[in-house]
């Protein structure tokens, strides 16, 4: 979903023409219409308006951290959020009438688990969140037995998928560019060993440039510079984890 999304923006922003309105607008927690200044004690409250006429970059995460971090404290970067679900949003969002838990290395995603928009009367679609070490605990390290992922159906009906499975491990933006390129993507250092960004050059149009950052900071430099006219990016992958990223 996160590569149609980028495929309509990009479409839209070769042909010079604004973002499409039919494009769905990022969720935004119930939450997020106000914030509280720590220096005052005063509640500001905002309304998030679309930037109709900057479709990229395409911003990503499923970092609960960063997501939360763009919708509390900078309105500006909420149209460039990605409308795709995470994965496990997605897979509550899917699967009904089950019990759902949900097993991951951040312990943010607890906080996920119990967002508004993913509940339904009250109810999360997630019924359990733990993280890694919780469910080594609760299963008994002894009974886990090595496992490989495979194929989808959904993975075999999409061709750029399949052509290039090992993009499901790679992370939103290196997944996107392998579909977009037909090859992989060439990573280079960017500001810092926390940064890394490729470029690709497309005949005839102008270069996309990817990243992914990770670290608080860097997600600010990133967030920051979408009130810029000219974008940094066109897609970037953002994680608020200190993570050295293991690409070079």
């Amino acid at each position: 979903e996160t590569l149609h999304e980028f495929e309509r923006r990009l479409e839209r922003s070769d042909a010079g023409l604004p973002s499409s309105r039919e494009t769905p607008s990022p969720t935004v927690a119930v939450s997020a219409t106000s914030y509280k200044d720590p220096k005052t004690n005063q509640i500001h409250e905002y309304t998030v308006e679309p930037k109709t006429a900057a479709p990229l970059p395409l911003v990503t995460s499923q970092c609960p951290g960063t997501v939360c971090f763009l919708e509390k404290t900078a309105p500006h970067a909420l149209p460039f959020l990605s409308s795709t679900k995470s994965p496990m949003a997605a897979a509550a969002a899917v699967v009904k009438d089950a019990a759902i838990c949900y097993v991951g290395a951040c312990a943010d995603k607890k906080l996920e688990g119990y967002r508004r928009d993913l509940m339904d009367d009250d109810v999360p679609h997630v019924s359990l969140v733990l993280t890694l070490a919780e469910f080594v605990e609760a299963i008994g390290a002894d009974r886990l037995e090595a496992t490989q992922a495979v194929a989808t159906e959904a993975d075999l009906r999409d061709t750029r998928v399949h052509a290039h499975a090992k993009a499901a491990s790679g992370g939103y933006a290196d997944f996107v560019y392998r579909c977009v390129a037909g090859r992989e993507p060439e990573w280079q250092r960017g500001r810092n060993n926390d940064v890394v960004e490729a470029t690709l050059e497309r005949p005839g149009l102008r270069p996309l440039k990817f990243a992914i950052a990770t670290g608080f900071r860097n997600v600010q430099r990133v967030v920051a510079a979408l009130k810029r006219t000219k974008a940094q990016y066109d897609f970037v992958e953002l994680l608020a984890c200190p993570v050295l990223v293991q690409r070079l």
